[in-house]
């Protein structure tokens, strides 16, 4: 019985999409990582700043803001973070059966063309 073989260009395809799911899948994992901590920081950023001038009041003269803010900054990046591993899985793995499928009708309509050309 024979096996399952591939071709020369079915092979490189292989290789070729395992190459695209594992860096698109880590170059878009640590896209998520740094906008969750773009942004976490940048609402902490602004809590200080607010808060900051809030304490100018007498009425909050000595209160800490700061444990706020640290949590204001740690819910942000929870926000801006929770879609990371379903984004990751998106971009590295949906372009994968497009291509291919591209690749295959060209080489359909290539294969075609040629047999009617005669």
């Amino acid at each position: 019985m024979r096996g399952f073989r591939l071709n020369g260009w079915q092979r490189i395809g292989i290789v070729l999409s395992i190459l695209w799911a594992l860096g698109a899948g880590l170059y878009t994992y640590k896209a998520h990582e740094a906008r969750a901590d773009k942004m976490s920081g940048r609402d902490y950023d602004a809590c200080i700043n607010a808060k900051e001038t809030l304490s100018k009041l007498p009425e909050t003269k000595g209160i800490n803001f700061v444990g706020d803010c640290v949590a204001e900054a740690a819910q942000s990046y929870q926000f801006w973070s929770q879609w990371k591993w379903s984004g990751t899985a998106i971009v590295a793995l949906i372009p994968i059966p497009i291509i291919w499928l591209l690749v295959y009708i060209v080489v359909w309509a290539t294969r075609w063309r040629r047999t009617n050309a005669r």
